[in-house]
């Protein structure tokens, strides 16, 4: 009884649900690109006219992104400043970094979001993760961190100039302004910093659990279950094992459904990986990079700024460096699970006693591959190699600052 009970207080914590209550979060505070269908929870663009508050916003992070690069680039790093400390170095990097990120996603969803509904949409109708998404899962909790961090962040990051007044960016602007009072200074200082940020974090999370979900619905449409037909678990297990109890699985191929509606969906997840491809490719090069700075400047002021930024400052790159790496562990192995289970369809067709017509149907179908930029696939060795270079520079940024 008190377990029920226990169950009945703690929410659940499924993919899908954080899906819908992200989105809910972000459209009470304004309209967003996409638009989610309340009742079948599909994506659609959002009406332009709706979209003022997004456009605002996104112009001010935009000035914001242009200022900080000619602060960045021009004043500081080439011709040096006196009052730029290590630690308003570090909150420089950490603004430029959000803004760039930011100011890619803007262009991306003004240029491509009838893209995105569609990938998005299509993965999600050819699978049933909508059905399947409420439990909680680890991939679950970790999208409702995103959450956590949307309404967390803007509070924490906002706060810098009242606690330590030198610090941020901001206040390179203002210093020559002195008209304003000190509580005027302050008020703007700290508005200017909460929207940006706010929607720099709607941006940047939505496109996370966006894509996460989608990853999602695609392995859920590549599961044996879904494609070759099979129903009993006992016989998903022994699939997995196909290459090893090849006897076992010619008896189940008895019960498959037909070749040719596995093929059509395979077709149209390779149709989805095209577009993924060409939509995302360099655009997740850019994240991965921004992610590994993200992790460098994070673990720098963890390490060395710990004793002199400000308390807001250090949860904002604890909550970071946690949410980069949790998302590295989790995402990367769902993106390879994806091309392993595209292999084990391929390969298990092969093996059985189809026509001639079907085998040249077969060979023409190809691996499920997922790129970032125009030359590395997403493979096993993928996590491991970012963690060691997140790992490596940020040693490496740390001693060299010593």
């Amino acid at each position: 009884m008190q377990i029920s009970n226990l169950t009945k207080i703690i929410p659940s914590l499924g993919p899908f649900l954080a899906l819908q209550r992200f989105t809910i979060l972000a459209e009470y505070l304004y309209h967003q690109q996409i638009s989610w269908s309340r009742e079948s929870w599909i994506p659609r663009p959002t009406k332009r006219r709706l979209l003022y508050k997004w456009y605002s916003l996104s112009f001010l992070l935009l000035v914001t992104a242009v200022i900080l690069g000619y602060m960045g680039f021009g004043e500081f790093l080439i011709s040096g400043q006196e009052n730029m400390t290590m630690g308003s170095r570090v909150m420089l990097a950490l603004f430029i970094l959000g803004d760039v990120t930011g100011t890619g996603l803007i262009f991306s969803y003004v240029g491509k979001v009838d893209e995105i509904c569609y990938i998005i949409a299509s993965v999600q109708n050819l699978s049933g993760m909508i059905q399947r998404g409420s439990s909680t899962t680890r991939v679950g909790i970790v999208l409702h961190g995103f959450i956590t961090g949307l309404i967390v962040f803007p509070m924490c990051v906002c706060f810098i100039p009242l606690l330590e007044y030198k610090m941020d960016p901001t206040y390179f602007w203002f210093r020559n302004i002195t008209f304003l009072p000190y509580s005027a200074e302050i008020l703007i200082r700290i508005l200017i910093i909460f929207f940006v940020v706010l929607h720099g974090s709607v941006l940047i999370y939505s496109s996370s659990i966006y894509l996460i979900w989608a990853v999602l619905c695609f392995n859920d449409c590549l599961n044996n279950a879904n494609l070759l037909g099979i129903t009993n678990t006992a016989d998903l297990k022994s699939v997995h094992d196909v290459f090893l109890r090849l006897k076992v699985v010619r008896r189940i191929a008895k019960v498959f459904t037909k070749f040719s509606s596995s093929l059509r969906k395979y077709r149209q997840l390779q149709i989805v990986t095209a577009l993924v491809n060409n939509l995302l490719k360099n655009v997740i090069l850019v994240l991965v990079g921004i992610m590994m700075i993200g992790s460098i400047v994070s673990g720098y002021i963890l390490i060395k700024l710990r004793r002199q930024a400000p308390y807001s400052l250090i949860f904002f790159a604890v909550f970071t460096l946690t949410l980069i790496v949790v998302s590295i562990h989790l995402l990367f192995p769902l993106v390879i699970d994806a091309t392993k289970k595209s292999n084990i369809f391929i390969r298990f067709w092969q093996l059985q006693n189809i026509s001639d017509y079907r085998k040249k149907q077969l060979k023409s179908c190809r691996l499920l591959e997922f790129r970032v930029g125009s030359f590395h696939v997403v493979d096993g060795s993928s996590r491991a190699n970012l963690m060691y270079v997140i790992v490596y520079y940020t040693v490496t940024f740390v001693i060299s600052k010593d």
